[in-house]
């Protein structure tokens, strides 16, 4: 399939490339992760390394995230989506208390996956403020001759990412180990 091909359907191959290789790279970090964690194999010990974690698994959830995000834009119903992974992430955090209740193998409360629904829910709210404030065009909207000013949207959105960002460790103590 050429280039042009793939255009053509609407899908963009570089961020289908990307999002795939954060799912492989996840996918690995996790096999590994439960090697050395429940099975207890010595030759998986380099995932505690500083290289690994404090340099590798930042870069891998940075394109994960910035992949998930990019693609929120890309949505038919962005609110939709999220809802669902919201509901999702509940269930994943239900399903950990309960094994945690047997196993004693932890409670995940807040992970990657609650990050994408939640950003995406907010993502899909901001974007409905966006378009009230002329932002960006209404996707439905066949109205092409208005004056958007996207680089606002852009602007508001990094504004509040950075926020979100400072806000975290101002919440770490009101979460439990």
């Amino acid at each position: 399939m050429s280039m042009d091909q793939s255009r053509v359907k609407g899908r963009i191959p570089e961020l289908d490339f990307l999002r795939g290789l954060a799912l492989i790279l996840m996918m690995f970090h996790h096999t590994i992760a439960d090697l050395y964690d429940i099975y207890s194999r010595q030759f998986v010990a380099f995932q505690h390394s500083f290289w690994f974690y404090e340099l590798g698994r930042p870069i891998v959830l940075t394109v994960f995230l910035t992949v998930s995000g990019t693609s929120s834009r890309f949505s038919r119903n962005s609110m939709k989506r999220g809802i669902r992974m919201v509901l999702f992430s509940i269930a994943a955090t239900a399903l950990t208390i309960f094994v945690d209740g047997f196993a004693k193998t932890g409670i995940i409360y807040f992970n990657v996956i609650h990050v994408v629904a939640l950003s995406t829910v907010l993502y899909a709210l901001f974007e409905k403020l966006a378009i009230k404030k002329q932002w960006i065009p209404d996707r439905r909207s066949e109205d092409e001759n208005r004056d958007y000013k996207p680089h606002l949207f852009a602007g508001f959105l990094i504004v509040t990412g950075v926020f979100l960002v400072f806000l975290g460790p101002l919440t770490a103590p009101l979460i439990p180990d």
